[in-house]
């Protein structure tokens, strides 16, 4: 018990919090990213899907005391957080830690502000990811040895007739009744007008708070170029369109 922690009621009402606001949250970024993918949203599901790994991957380490200061929505840094967790028997399959590190580089694109690609992002792969991980989204006082199920808003979604329970259920081989599916991969290329159009930058970053990367890409561009461009072109240029 950490020196904080006065007792087991303490313990127990932090893993309340912790559960509530984590686990719980999570399913249901979970269910809403499968539910944007049914409907064709991929930027939108590829970021639902960041939310609930990343709440999974922050569960467990709060339920081992372990910080999550400092992660932000870096999942590749969370999960490298968890695997030094003391005492914590923690394996996943190594797919699963590609389908996150590449999560974390696309999901975060949420204002379209630099190129998709779902190459190796789609359903299945997060069915798999959530499987593996919210297993391990459990208090530490839970009797793990004897696979103790957990019993979470995910198994309430699933106990109930409801839209969020179809799109739960839905073409799912983790948490839905199928044995096989039938199911298409989609893969979706797409870049934003500022990287068509890269000109348009300098205008752009005057009214537009982007990412750190992709400001730093843009910077570094425009350097080039006017180091391309000889001084006497450059003073000789027109300044208006």
């Amino acid at each position: 018990m950490r020196p904080t922690e006065k007792g087991p009621i303490t313990r127990a009402k932090i893993d309340d919090y912790i559960t509530r606001s984590f686990r719980d949250v999570a399913d249901e970024d979970y269910v809403a990213a499968r539910a944007l993918y049914r409907i064709g949203f991929d930027l939108q599901f590829l970021w639902s899907a960041l939310q609930s790994i990343e709440k999974y991957l922050k569960a467990i380490l709060l339920y081992h005391r372990t910080t999550t200061k400092g992660l932000r929505h870096d999942v590749s840094r969370a999960l490298d957080r968890v695997r030094t967790i003391r005492n914590l028997s923690f394996e996943i399959p190594g797919d699963i830690t590609q389908f996150i590190q590449r999560l974390g580089a696309q999901g975060i694109n949420r204002y379209f502000e630099h190129p998709l690609n779902t190459d190796g992002l789609g359903l299945l792969e997060l069915d798999k990811a959530v499987w593996h991980l919210r297993k391990y989204c459990r208090s530490v006082l839970a009797d793990t040895a004897t696979g103790n199920a957990i019993n979470g808003r995910l198994e309430e979604i699933r106990s109930t007739h409801s839209h969020a329970r179809q799109n739960l259920m839905w073409k799912n081989l983790y948490f839905g009744r199928y044995k096989k599916i039938k199911f298409s991969r989609r893969t979706k290329w797409a870049n934003p007008s500022n990287f068509i159009y890269p000109e348009i930058f300098p205008e752009l970053d005057k009214i537009i708070q982007f990412s750190k990367p992709v400001r730093d890409h843009f910077l570094r561009l425009v350097k080039r170029n006017n180091d391309a461009t000889p001084k006497t072109r450059r003073s000789g240029m027109a300044t208006s369109d």
